[in-house]
């Protein structure tokens, strides 16, 4: 591929590439400075000036996908492809956007292409390959994932990402036997790597070996102590330990993917962020400017040279290798796939910020605090009292004046220094700062371990951290300091609800309104508890306006006053509701996911929430560190799922189905069709777990016209009792020679189209009210078939396939009216903004 940039460059029109190649050399300087914004506006400009050269737009592509902005990245990427399609890293870094995007048949196009591009024998093979594989394993198809993926390692053997992601793929597929060794072959690799030893622990718990899940779990905590997956991972193997009959897979978090560029050498470790793709060529020869011969003498030519691979790090995951170091495509991870970003910076944050700074900072500022302070208040108390009686006046006045200076010089006392980290560490909780949090409340417990606000606060530095059993355990210690402490009892009620022990949520919170009436979080955990039993009515919404007046303005309680809403058919009232709850919360995925259900339900206008919005404070704005913060704000609130809850509280009804009417000629039929497709209708209803079937007992067949245009219906309810009436009639399934283009219009298929549209009625049977009326379709194509061509025996299978999915759709229709049925979520609805960073507090 050198050849072919240097041939590029060469073809450009002499005035023009001299002027650009300078812009592309200064380009080069940024992009070895880390200067990528630098970097984008040269070859920006070079593009500008040199239209025509695939070799600037491919540049300018790469350095726009190292930023990560794909959107922008993919037309300079496309139009150098179309201006030469054998740039091979344009094809790699198009491929790479397709997937972040998700179009995996278009990433899998441009790898296939980078690979056709690439000698056998290069890297780039495995980590193509690799790619290839994991796409192949997304979309479902995992013996070609398989397939790929075994070419990955077999092309490198010590390509790291490629033996997790075959121990992904095994894991999917539940042959844990192949994903434990290719976990341990990923381990062999990279020891210090902890996503590996996670996603082993991950295969032992999905087999149920506990003990070893458990030991894998603590050697990724020990590589990466801050990470909360991890953490919450361990936390779950040990519940599964103590309540194994309780055990849900579902509920452990692991198999990160990992979607690769180029490794970064052998034996190296995928990282969390990429040094991206370089936009300099590497060459084992000079990069050599097109119009070298019209520049003056002396200015020196680029030279890029490619390193020989290097041996790992002892400490694999690390800081990324300068970009000049690796001008190749080092390695991409997916946004929603990869470790946490965390990873590699928790590690010395929790090493240098929390440990040393109780051993250096605070120790040495408790003692010479102490001393001094104790001695001259000893002093004064004793011998004043004595000495006034025995000697002059003027020496007992001289007497006490060292004392009396002495405690303003030895600085603020014990209690007003806790306060001091007690304000900070609330402050810097109430920005984000959790590591400062921490640090600063931790400095206020060495002074008064046993204060149940400090304890308190230190709890929900833990529930920012996603440390669920850490935190309940600081709040437990609060109560046992003060059985009483409403704050400690509300977050245990919050707690207890994210672990689903709903009963004893619920007692906290009560305990917490008994110890603190004015707690308004504590009151909307008591309405949030009746929301999730479905129990909405006149006392639940007294107890959301209580919690309102009582300073709880959080976007989950407006969330679960939504659901209310919609409970009580209000949907306008409820959508409104779930946008507010969304302004207040657009990071909360329950309540995204809830208001995209009401969108969804409603069918009414909305507007995309954006995050930049002014930020709502439940209880006041706060400003400054110089403000008292509240610890009662801090009070979390659980967003109820609507769909668990209907779910969960659902009743089985009884559906009436009305036998259909027999074709004309065929009702002496031994079946006949109306006790065939009756049978195969109920079928289909009751096939969805939630609903009972039942006919009419008297077995009379009715026209479809006596049944809709008679007061019949209600005569037949009555004898019948039901919760649901379904009455259609049957059709005659219609026949079509249809062209159908498939696969991006590259090949076109003859098919016939057999489809049947039935009117269908359903009621309530209590209010004899419509749930649906109007025609129900159901089709199947029949592919490389005529209708000439389809004899007697597939016709009659065509017709009860095509039926089938007339009583699928029926039964959605129930199930979506119900809210019995997921919503796909949309991601747009937030619009996500730069926000300005809130600062840590200064204490120290």
């Amino acid at each position: 591929m050198a050849a072919v940039l240097v041939a590029l460059a060469l073809h450009a029109p002499a005035a023009h590439a001299q002027s650009a190649w300078d812009h592309y050399q200064k380009a080069l300087e940024h992009q070895n400075q880390n200067d990528l914004e630098s970097a984008r506006k040269e070859l920006q400009k070079a593009v500008d000036k040199d239209a025509e050269n695939a070799f600037y737009h491919a540049a300018l592509g790469l350095v726009l996908f190292n930023m990560s902005d794909c959107s922008r990245a993919k037309p300079e990427l496309t139009r150098a492809l179309e201006l030469d399609s054998k740039i091979l890293d344009a094809h790699t870094a198009l491929g790479t956007c397709y997937t972040v995007e998700s179009n995996y048949d278009a990433a899998m196009a441009q790898f296939q292409a980078s690979l056709a591009l690439n000698p056998p024998d290069k890297s780039d093979v495995a980590t193509l390959y690799n790619n290839m594989g994991e796409i192949s394993s997304i979309q479902g198809n995992m013996d070609q994932a398989e397939q790929y993926l075994n070419k990955a390692v077999e092309a490198d053997p010590e390509l790291v990402t490629a033996y997790i992601n075959l121990g992904n793929m095994y894991t999917t597929r539940e042959d844990f036997e192949k994903a434990v060794v290719s976990y341990k072959r990923a381990i062999e690799l990279a020891p210090d790597y902890a996503l590996a030893h996670n996603n082993l622990a991950f295969a032992y718990i999905s087999s149920q070996e506990f003990n070893n899940a458990l030991s894998a779990l603590d050697t990724a905590l020990k590589l990466d102590p801050g990470n909360s997956y991890y953490r919450e991972n361990r936390d779950y193997v040990q519940w599964a330990m103590q309540e194994p009959e309780k055990y849900q897979e579902g509920q452990l978090k692991g198999l990160p993917k990992e979607i690769t560029l180029r490794p970064q050498g052998k034996n190296t470790v995928p990282r969390g962020k990429t040094n991206g793709v370089h936009m300099a060529q590497v060459m084992d020869t000079e990069v050599v400017d097109p119009n070298a011969a019209n520049k003056p003498a002396g200015k020196p030519v680029e030279t890029v040279v490619e390193k020989p691979a290097e041996k790992p790090a002892e400490k694999p995951v690390g800081q990324p290798e300068a970009v000049a170091s690796q001008p190749h495509a080092s390695e991409l991870t997916t946004p929603d796939n990869n470790p946490p970003a965390e990873n590699t910076a928790n590690k010395p944050a929790e090493n240098t910020a929390n440990k040393p700074a109780e051993n250096t900072a605070n120790k040495p500022a408790e003692k010479p605090a102490e001393k001094p302070a104790e001695k001259p208040a000893d002093k004064p108390a004793e011998k004043p009292a004595e000495k006034p009686a025995e000697k002059p006046a003027d020496k007992p006045v001289e007497k006490p004046q060292g004392p009396k200076v002495a405690p303003a010089m030895v600085g603020p006392s014990d209690e007003a220094l806790a306060a001091m980290y007690y304000k900070g560490a609330l402050y810097n909780l109430h920005a984000g700062k959790t590591d400062e949090a921490r640090r600063d409340i931790q400095r206020a417990l060495d002074f008064y371990p046993n204060r149940a606000d400090y304890l308190a606060a230190r709890g929900f530095v833990e529930i920012q951290n996603n440390y669920p059993m850490d935190a309940m355990g600081y709040f437990d210690k609060a109560l046992a300091a003060d059985p009483k402490h409403a704050v400690s009892l509300a977050a245990l009620g919050y707690l207890n609800e994210f672990l689903g022990e709903y009963d004893v949520a619920e007692k906290k919170y009560a305990g917490a309104v008994a110890a603190n009436p004015a707690l308004g979080c504590a009151t909307a955990g008591l309405a949030t508890a009746r929301v999730r039993r479905a129990q909405c009515g006149e006392e639940t919404e007294a107890l959301f306006k209580k919690a309102q007046e009582n300073g709880c303005f959080k976007g989950e309680l407006l969330n679960n006053q939504a659901f209310c809403a919609l409970d009580a058919k209000m949907d306008s009232q409820a959508q409104l509701l779930g946008y507010k709850a969304l302004q207040r919360s657009p990071d909360n995925a329950t309540v995204a996911e809830n208001y995209n259900f009401l969108v969804d339900v409603t069918g009414l206008p909305y507007s995309v929430v954006k995050d930049q919005e002014p930020y709502f404070d439940p209880y006041y704005r706060v400003v400054t560190e110089t403000d008292v913060l509240p610890l009662e704000m801090f009070v979390p609130v659980a967003a109820v799922d609507f769909y668990n809850v209907f779910v969960t509280t659902w009743e089985t009804k009884t559906v009436l189905v009305v036998p259909f009417e027999n074709p004309r000629g065929t009702a002496n039929w031994k079946p006949s069709p109306s006790e065939i497709y009756t049978s195969r209708m109920a079928a289909a209803i009751g096939g969805t777990g939630y609903f009972n079937t039942t006919m009419p007992s008297d077995g009379r067949i009715y026209t479809f016209d006596e049944l809709t245009r008679s007061g019949m219906l209600k005569t037949i309810a009555q004898r019948n009792p039901s919760d649901i009436i379904f009455v259609s009639a049957l059709q005659r399934t219609d026949l079509e020679d249809v062209t159908r283009e498939k696969y991006l219009g590259l090949k076109k298929n003859t098919m016939v189209t057999a489809s049947i549209s039935m009117p269908t009625l359903i009621l309530d049977a209590k209010t004899m009210e419509p749930i649906f009326n109007g025609p129900v379709d159901g089709s199947v194509d029949v592919p490389d078939k005529v209708e000439a061509e389809v004899g007697y025996r597939r016709l009659e299978q065509i017709k009860d396939d095509v039926f089938e999915e007339y009583s699928q759709k029926v039964a959605n229709i129930l199930l979506y009216h119900y809210h019995l049925v997921r919503h796909p979520m949309d991601k747009t609805l937030v619009r996500h903004m730069p926000s300005k960073d809130q600062h840590a507090s200064q204490y120290h």
